[in-house]
């Protein structure tokens, strides 16, 4: 199985991590103090994690 059927078939998660990304972006660039500072952590974490898990799955299917 390819990355590209797996992504096919799994849409609900990505369009929620879609929507959860924009809302930190969103919030990164309107609020302010610590809103602003969790929400720049927040969305370092789910990018980095994101990335992460890509790579995992892409090194799995090669093997």
């Amino acid at each position: 199985m390819k990355l590209t059927d797996t992504l096919r078939k799994r849409k609900r998660p990505l369009i929620a991590l879609g929507v959860w990304t924009l809302l930190l972006i969103l919030l990164a660039g309107v609020g302010w103090g610590i809103v602003q500072i969790a929400a720049i952590a927040l969305l370092l974490a789910t990018v980095l994690g994101t990335g992460c898990y890509a790579v995992f799955r892409i090194m799995y299917n090669i093997s």
